[in-house]
């Protein structure tokens, strides 16, 4: 049975959210946002909003669907990249930081979205399955908020 129909959000919120959080249409100008787990669902409407809200978003996701979102916001005349990245690959993560600052700068907003699920319990869990949990949940959250002082700039904001 698949899931993927309780993630088809609408493609514009971002009207209501400035709307109802009385917020600026240039809120984050100039701002580096990075969303981890963008492909689709609250990733993916989190990145179109702060490029509605002038930041300059990366779209990272394994899923190579989220080209099709940095596309999207790029439509809209805004500034987006995508990156295809398993964020429980450290190296890949490393890298994905590096080709952000070569592009776009630090990281200012960085938004930990990447989630692992399973519907086992955990006794019923290979080790496998259980360390990719960890490393996707928690270890990328880890290592990003690790990094904070010299990946991210000094006034960076970490939505975990």
């Amino acid at each position: 049975m698949s899931y993927d129909h309780l993630f088809d959000l609408p493609t514009d919120p971002v009207a209501t959210m400035v709307q109802r959080l009385h917020l600026s249409p240039d809120q984050f100008a100039g701002k580096v946002a990075l969303v981890t787990g963008s492909a689709r669902g609250i990733g993916k409407q989190t990145a179109i909003g702060l490029a509605a809200l002038g930041a300059q978003t990366v779209v990272l996701d394994k899923n190579p669907t989220g080209q099709t979102v940095a596309d999207f916001i790029q439509q809209q005349g805004h500034t987006a990249i995508f990156i295809h990245c398993d964020v429980a690959d450290f190296d890949q993560l490393r890298a994905a930081f590096a080709q952000i600052e070569g592009t776009l700068g630090p990281v200012d907003i960085l938004m930990n979205n990447a989630v692992h699920f399973s519907i086992d319990a955990f006794s019923d869990m290979p080790i496998e399955e259980w360390e990719l949990h960890q490393k996707t949940n928690i270890g990328a959250a880890v290592l990003n908020e690790d990094r904070k002082s010299t990946r991210l700039n000094s006034s960076h904001q970490i939505i975990s």
